[in-house]
């Protein structure tokens, strides 16, 4: 009896000798090795314009907090690309209820594609799952507890040039655990962990989109067409550099197979060199080739 309240003595003095002892800490925290591209990079191609829509919680939780969340932290993320320049339309999500969106846009979208001329891109977004656990054990001495957020979004990109529409999916987690030794130490909240696996996830999601529009060769909207002068909608925010080397497609009518758009005839009309910028948004192009009329599209020679 003795020698066990000797021990137990020694344990007290232990807890109180050491009475800073904060949690003990462990904490999932890879975001910064998550994602692939360099944001440092210089790009090759000019950068694409894109809209960003709503995230739409589809799972069994999560609040309108969370849709926010994730769409604050998609803008940051396109943004950490170094490749897009991100575009507001206030109106986005209203317009693209009116569409329904399935598989690809349609041939009665022209009204729409006209409306959003100046983008290349819309990506909206779904919340398929999001779960958060706490899993802990305790003694006579000690209490541990972890805390895990997991998240799957999906991000359905719009391209509306072509007219065509894809899903890229992302799944994130987070992980941190605490632990209190005679009742020193502290317990955390879910507020960080929520972030982070809404990060994990769209960062997964973004680096699938990102590989996808790298593999396709950018192009712009012909606008204007006076003489052989053409006005495009792509100037210094979209890195278009003076003296850039075009070629001239004139597009015509959509490829469908199965009820899927899968591009647009293209002629080819002639060549082009940027010339000048018109603001931040457009460029004029000097254009040599074959008269024609618009719609038409410039892309990298």
């Amino acid at each position: 009896m003795k020698k066990t309240l000797i021990f137990l003595t020694s344990l007290v003095l232990i807890g109180c000798s050491n009475s800073n002892v904060q949690s003990n800490i462990k904490k999932d925290d890879k975001i910064s090795q998550l994602r692939e591209y360099n944001t440092n990079k210089d790009n090759l191609t000019p950068k694409r314009r894109i809209v960003i829509g709503k995230i739409k919680n589809y799972s069994r939780f999560g609040t309108e907090r969370n849709n926010t969340l994730g769409k604050d932290i998609l803008i940051s993320e396109f943004s950490n690309t170094g490749r897009f320049t991100i575009l507001e339309r206030e109106d986005l999500d209203v317009v693209l209820e009116e569409l329904n969106f399935s598989s690809n846009l349609g041939q009665d979208t022209l009204a729409m594609k006209q409306k959003f001329l100046d983008t290349d891109y819309i990506i909206v977004g779904s919340v398929t799952k999001y779960n958060l656990n706490t899993t802990g054990a305790k003694n006579i001495f000690s209490k541990s507890k972890t805390q895990r957020a997991e998240v799957n979004i999906e991000l359905k990109v719009i391209d509306v040039l072509n007219g065509k529409v894809w899903s890229e999916t992302g799944e994130g987690s987070s992980e941190v655990e605490f632990s209190t030794i005679l009742g020193a130490g502290t317990y955390g909240s879910y507020t960080n962990l929520e972030e982070e696996a809404y990060r994990a996830a769209i960062i997964q999601g973004i680096e699938k989109i990102v590989e996808k529009i790298d593999a396709t060769p950018w192009s712009s909207a012909i606008v204007q067409k006076k003489g052989n002068k053409l006005i495009i909608n792509s100037g210094i925010e979209n890195n278009l550099k003076l003296g850039t080397e075009v070629n001239i497609y004139k597009q015509g009518e959509a490829i469908e197979y199965r009820g899927e758009i899968l591009g647009y005839n293209e002629e080819f009309l002639g060549v082009g060199k940027v010339v000048s910028h018109i603001g931040t948004s457009a460029s004029v192009v000097e254009y040599t080739g074959k008269d024609f009329k618009l719609p038409g599209i410039v892309k990298l020679k």
